[in-house]
């Protein structure tokens, strides 16, 4: 028995990250839809027309200040409230480095779950061997969640970066001045680390995945993406 074909992202995976993230920041109601619009094409940039980026970030930094602003006149109990009171106690933020704290908050904290939820579902859904493992046994569930993350990565690669010095990769020396793209999704498949690296395996032993990054530069939001 089949029923009616639902688009996923929008009936399933965004509904809940957007409202969660927005609820933790203060983000108004009348305002998420408008922000979950602009983040995909800020995340997405490369795809756009310049000008239609340009546009979309620049949206997003003035619905951002006008936010603060308002929690700065109405503080509301929220993590922006908190964070603007921060900013005119005098710590630490600057107010751009406010506005860029918020900006990466609600890009961040929504996106990469949205597709987190979706992939998890398809995993499952195409895997129905290990969908039925989930139904049997609910405890799964968290390790479901983790090889879900090493299986098929919201985030496929990280943020470029530039070698300051010489470094060492086994065998391979990467001169200074070098750009490094890394590839989490492939790592998350290597076959020196994982067993049957590209078998979906929801109760896999060995699920030491690097989908939220590593040491400092690992994802501030990890709790709340296995959370949701």
């Amino acid at each position: 028995m089949t029923g009616p074909e639902v688009d996923l992202v929008a009936a399933y995976g965004y509904p809940l990250p957007i409202t969660v993230i927005s609820e933790l920041i203060g983000v108004p109601l009348e305002l998420r839809d408008d922000f979950q619009r602009l983040t995909q094409i800020v995340i997405t940039g490369p795809v756009h027309p310049p000008r239609v980026y340009v546009d979309a970030a620049t949206d997003m930094v003035t619905l951002i200040r006008g936010m603060i602003n308002d929690k700065r006149a109405t503080p509301t109990g929220d993590l922006l409230s908190d964070l603007v009171r921060v900013h005119d106690g005098g710590d630490s933020l600057t107010e751009d480095e406010l506005t860029s704290m918020v900006f990466l908050l609600i890009g961040a904290g929504h996106e990469t779950t949205v597709s987190l939820v979706v992939l998890g579902a398809h995993a499952l859904l195409t895997h129905p061997d290990q969908l039925d493992r989930v139904r049997t046994d609910p405890e799964l569930i968290p390790a479901a969640v983790e090889e879900v993350l090493r299986y098929d990565s919201p985030v496929m690669v990280a943020i470029p970066s530039n070698t300051a010095g010489d470094v060492q990769v086994g065998d391979t020396t990467i001169p200074a001045g070098e750009v490094v793209v890394p590839v989490l999704s492939t790592a998350n498949r290597d076959a020196k680390k994982f067993e049957r690296p590209d078998e979906f395996d929801i109760a896999r032993p060995d699920s030491a995945h690097i989908s939220f990054g590593h040491g400092i530069h690992h994802c501030l939001g990890a709790p709340l993406a296995r959370l949701e």
